[in-house]
Protein backbone atom coordinates (compact mmCIF):
# COMPACT_ATOMS: atom_id res chain seq x y z
CA UNK A 1 0.00 0.00 0.00
CA UNK A 2 2.93 2.47 0.83
CA UNK A 3 4.66 1.86 -2.78
CA UNK A 4 1.29 2.52 -4.34
CA UNK A 5 0.94 5.71 -2.51
CA UNK A 6 4.95 6.77 -3.48
CA UNK A 7 3.82 5.84 -6.89
CA UNK A 8 0.94 7.99 -7.40
CA UNK A 9 2.52 10.73 -5.09
CA UNK A 10 6.04 11.11 -7.17
CA UNK A 11 6.40 14.07 -8.76
CA UNK A 12 7.18 14.44 -12.61
CA UNK A 13 6.46 10.55 -13.45
CA UNK A 14 3.24 10.39 -14.60
CA UNK A 15 2.79 6.47 -16.01
CA UNK A 16 1.38 7.71 -19.35
CA UNK A 17 4.84 9.68 -19.96
CA UNK A 18 7.39 6.78 -18.94
CA UNK A 19 8.56 3.73 -21.12
CA UNK A 20 6.91 1.35 -18.82
CA UNK A 21 5.69 0.22 -15.88
CA UNK A 22 9.16 -1.44 -14.43
CA UNK A 23 10.71 2.20 -15.09
CA UNK A 24 8.48 4.38 -13.68
CA UNK A 25 8.40 1.88 -10.31
CA UNK A 26 12.29 2.82 -10.51
CA UNK A 27 12.04 5.76 -10.66
CA UNK A 28 9.57 6.30 -7.89
CA UNK A 29 11.09 4.00 -5.41
CA UNK A 30 14.60 6.34 -5.82
CA UNK A 31 12.53 9.55 -5.50
CA UNK A 32 10.46 8.11 -2.67
CA UNK A 33 14.00 7.20 -0.78
CA UNK A 34 15.12 10.99 -2.11
CA UNK A 35 17.71 9.47 -4.54
CA UNK A 36 19.08 6.49 -2.06
CA UNK A 37 19.11 3.42 -3.94
CA UNK A 38 17.12 1.80 -0.65
CA UNK A 39 17.60 -1.66 0.02
CA UNK A 40 19.34 -4.86 -2.21
CA UNK A 41 15.91 -5.79 -3.12
CA UNK A 42 15.52 -2.23 -4.55
CA UNK A 43 18.90 -2.72 -6.49
CA UNK A 44 17.35 -5.85 -7.57
CA UNK A 45 14.53 -4.37 -9.10
CA UNK A 46 15.93 -1.91 -10.77
CA UNK A 47 18.70 -3.83 -12.29
CA UNK A 48 15.77 -5.96 -13.78
CA UNK A 49 13.74 -3.21 -15.31
CA UNK A 50 16.96 -2.04 -17.43
CA UNK A 51 17.32 -5.69 -18.46
CA UNK A 52 13.74 -5.64 -19.63
CA UNK A 53 14.35 -1.93 -21.37
CA UNK A 54 17.53 -3.96 -22.71
CA UNK A 55 15.90 -6.24 -24.15
CA UNK A 56 12.93 -4.52 -25.63
CA UNK A 57 15.21 -2.42 -27.26
CA UNK A 58 17.23 -5.24 -28.90
CA UNK A 59 13.68 -6.70 -29.64
CA UNK A 60 12.96 -3.49 -31.27
CA UNK A 61 16.25 -3.22 -33.27
CA UNK A 62 15.98 -6.57 -34.67
CA UNK A 63 12.51 -6.29 -36.04
CA UNK A 64 13.67 -3.09 -37.76
CA UNK A 65 16.92 -4.73 -39.22
CA UNK A 66 14.35 -7.36 -40.34
CA UNK A 67 11.80 -5.36 -41.48
CA UNK A 68 14.85 -3.03 -44.02
CA UNK A 69 15.85 -6.72 -45.01
CA UNK A 70 12.42 -7.35 -45.99
CA UNK A 71 12.14 -4.42 -47.62
CA UNK A 72 15.59 -4.90 -49.45
CA UNK A 73 14.95 -8.03 -51.28
CA UNK A 74 11.62 -7.33 -52.15
CA UNK A 75 13.05 -4.10 -54.01
CA UNK A 76 15.80 -6.31 -55.34
CA UNK A 77 13.25 -8.84 -56.75
CA UNK A 78 11.05 -5.63 -58.11
CA UNK A 79 14.21 -4.26 -59.74
CA UNK A 80 15.24 -7.76 -61.57
CA UNK A 81 11.79 -8.35 -62.49
CA UNK A 82 11.79 -4.84 -63.96
CA UNK A 83 15.13 -5.14 -66.04
CA UNK A 84 14.85 -6.23 -69.42
CA UNK A 85 17.69 -8.75 -69.19
CA UNK A 86 19.35 -9.41 -72.74
CA UNK A 87 21.69 -12.73 -72.67
CA UNK A 88 24.69 -12.19 -74.38
CA UNK A 89 27.32 -15.20 -75.17
CA UNK A 90 31.10 -15.38 -74.82
CA UNK A 91 31.18 -17.96 -77.44
CA UNK A 92 28.82 -19.67 -79.96
CA UNK A 93 25.21 -19.58 -79.29
CA UNK A 94 21.96 -19.64 -81.29
CA UNK A 95 19.55 -16.98 -80.59
CA UNK A 96 16.19 -16.82 -79.83
CA UNK A 97 13.09 -14.42 -80.66
CA UNK A 98 9.52 -15.75 -79.73
CA UNK A 99 6.84 -14.46 -81.15
CA UNK A 100 3.49 -14.97 -78.83
CA UNK A 101 0.20 -13.75 -79.90
CA UNK A 102 -1.62 -11.83 -82.64
CA UNK A 103 0.33 -9.47 -84.25
CA UNK A 104 -0.83 -5.63 -83.32
CA UNK A 105 0.49 -2.67 -83.26
CA UNK A 106 -0.23 -2.43 -79.26
CA UNK A 107 0.42 -5.92 -78.45
CA UNK A 108 2.95 -7.75 -77.30
CA UNK A 109 3.73 -9.14 -80.80
CA UNK A 110 4.15 -5.73 -82.37
CA UNK A 111 6.72 -5.39 -84.81
CA UNK A 112 8.65 -2.84 -83.28
CA UNK A 113 9.19 -5.31 -80.30
CA UNK A 114 10.05 -8.48 -82.72
CA UNK A 115 12.51 -6.02 -84.90
CA UNK A 116 13.89 -4.95 -81.59
CA UNK A 117 14.21 -8.39 -80.73
CA UNK A 118 15.83 -9.73 -84.10
CA UNK A 119 18.19 -6.72 -84.47
CA UNK A 120 19.59 -7.10 -80.40
CA UNK A 121 20.01 -11.43 -81.60
CA UNK A 122 21.89 -10.50 -85.20
CA UNK A 123 24.15 -7.72 -83.67
CA UNK A 124 25.85 -9.98 -80.38
CA UNK A 125 28.75 -11.14 -82.15
CA UNK A 126 28.87 -14.73 -80.43
CA UNK A 127 25.31 -15.09 -82.72
CA UNK A 128 26.12 -18.12 -85.17
CA UNK A 129 21.83 -18.42 -86.02
CA UNK A 130 18.82 -17.28 -85.24
CA UNK A 131 15.46 -18.92 -84.18
CA UNK A 132 12.19 -17.12 -85.03
CA UNK A 133 10.03 -19.09 -82.49
CA UNK A 134 6.01 -18.09 -83.62
CA UNK A 135 2.92 -19.15 -81.98
CA UNK A 136 0.36 -16.69 -83.61
CA UNK A 137 -2.92 -16.57 -84.67
CA UNK A 138 -1.92 -13.95 -87.14
CA UNK A 139 -3.19 -10.73 -86.89
CA UNK A 140 -2.12 -7.56 -89.04
CA UNK A 141 -0.90 -7.87 -92.19
CA UNK A 142 0.70 -4.77 -92.13
CA UNK A 143 2.50 -5.91 -88.81
CA UNK A 144 3.51 -9.13 -90.33
CA UNK A 145 4.86 -7.25 -93.33
CA UNK A 146 6.95 -4.73 -91.72
CA UNK A 147 8.74 -7.80 -89.31
CA UNK A 148 9.16 -9.85 -92.91
CA UNK A 149 11.07 -6.54 -94.33
CA UNK A 150 13.54 -6.49 -91.14
CA UNK A 151 14.26 -10.25 -91.54
CA UNK A 152 15.00 -9.74 -95.31
CA UNK A 153 17.09 -6.39 -94.37
CA UNK A 154 18.63 -8.74 -91.75
CA UNK A 155 19.84 -11.41 -94.07
CA UNK A 156 21.33 -8.84 -96.43
CA UNK A 157 23.37 -7.24 -93.75
CA UNK A 158 24.59 -10.18 -91.67
CA UNK A 159 24.60 -13.31 -94.86
CA UNK A 160 26.64 -15.75 -92.52
CA UNK A 161 24.26 -15.62 -89.74
CA UNK A 162 20.87 -18.38 -90.61
CA UNK A 163 17.76 -17.61 -89.48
Amino acid sequence: MVHRRARAAAPGWPPSLSANATAWFIAARIEHGRGKLGTPGDRAARTEGLREQTRARRWGIFFKLLTFAFLFVALLAVAGALTVSQRSCLDKCTAQVELRGELDADGPASAENVMAGLQAAFKNKGTQGVVLRINSPGGSPVQAGEINDEIRRLRVQYPAIPI
